[in-house]
């Protein structure tokens, strides 16, 4: 069993002067006498570390946020577009086809969405991804080699 005076010790540490041992016994209150010192020494452990832990807890949270909102921007400025002259009107058909299932203006879309081209022996594929910060899904429209006209059409996600 730990002695008064590191008990005393420990409390002075803390902050806290206690020289007898009724002192002692008023800091605790009443207690079982099976508890003991032990209790004392438990109560002062928790009291200096739950608030230490939670203040490590709050400063690494905020940091994380920090860092997020930190580089979604730079993300957001590093996004950069590749655009072929010879997909230019693939890409302006898939705005518009994505346009009209949305029921709103080509360039709302082109300010949301930027598309990705595919090519495949019989087709051509234009996928419209959102722009980073954006929420939604993507759109892939698929367009023949040979006529040019809209063979498949898909929205996936919201």
């Amino acid at each position: 069993m730990l002695s008064s005076r590191l008990l005393v010790a420990l409390f002075a540490v803390g902050g806290v002067r206690l020289t007898n041992r009724s002192l002692l016994r008023a800091a605790c209150g009443r207690l079982p006498r099976t508890c003991g010192h032990w209790y004392i020494v438990l109560k002062w452990l928790v009291s200096r570390w739950i608030p230490a832990f939670c203040v490590v807890l709050l400063a690494g949270c905020l940091t994380l946020t920090g860092l997020w909102l930190n580089a979604e921007s730079c993300l957001r400025r590093l996004q950069k577009q590749v655009h072929y002259p010879l997909d230019a009107p693939l890409e302006r058909l898939a705005y518009q086809v994505k346009a009209r299932s949305e029921r709103s203006s080509i360039s709302e879309i082109e300010h949301l969405l930027f598309p990705v081209t595919v090519s495949f022996p019989d087709r051509r594929c234009v996928e419209l991804r959102p722009r980073w910060g954006v929420v939604g899904g993507t759109s892939i429209s698929c367009f023949s080699n040979k006529t040019g006209k809209l063979l498949t059409h898909y929205n996936i996600g919201q």
